[in-house]
């Protein structure tokens, strides 16, 4: 199984309003921008976010695509580029990466984060 990762450098939130009859219900959507995404299995996931959690007491969100109540403060969420990457430069310099063979993954992080970009998960 695997979720989605996006890589971005800013993001807007678009509201939509739907007439029911009950009334309205509003939704907001995020898009990410300036950016791309891939997929990769969960069990790396897990491996990353356990070393972010344990080098740098961070982990990157897993946001959904779709609200139905206005997504207050998204921006806080997301790990500022520049801890990303000093994060990972603790992961980097620790030997937990041949024990489970993250290293690429994490200098790949390091590098989006050294250029800017933000990074979140696809939340199910």
């Amino acid at each position: 199984m695997s979720r989605g990762i996006n890589w971005f450098k800013d993001f807007k939130i678009e509201e939509e309003i739907i007439d029911n009859i009950f009334g309205q219900d509003i939704t907001y959507s995020v898009e990410f921008l300036d950016g791309d995404s891939t997929s990769f299995s969960e069990g790396n996931i897990t491996k990353y976010q356990d070393a972010f959690k344990k080098y740098g007491n961070i982990s990157i969100p897993y946001v959904e695509y779709e609200y139905y109540s206005k997504p207050r403060y998204l921006k806080e969420r997301f790990i500022e580029p520049k801890t990303l990457s000093e994060v990972c430069s603790k992961i980097l310099s620790n030997c937990i990466l041949d024990k489970y063979d993250i290293k690429s993954r994490i200098e790949w992080f390091k590098e989006m984060s050294d250029k800017g970009y933000y990074f979140s998960f696809d939340a199910f």
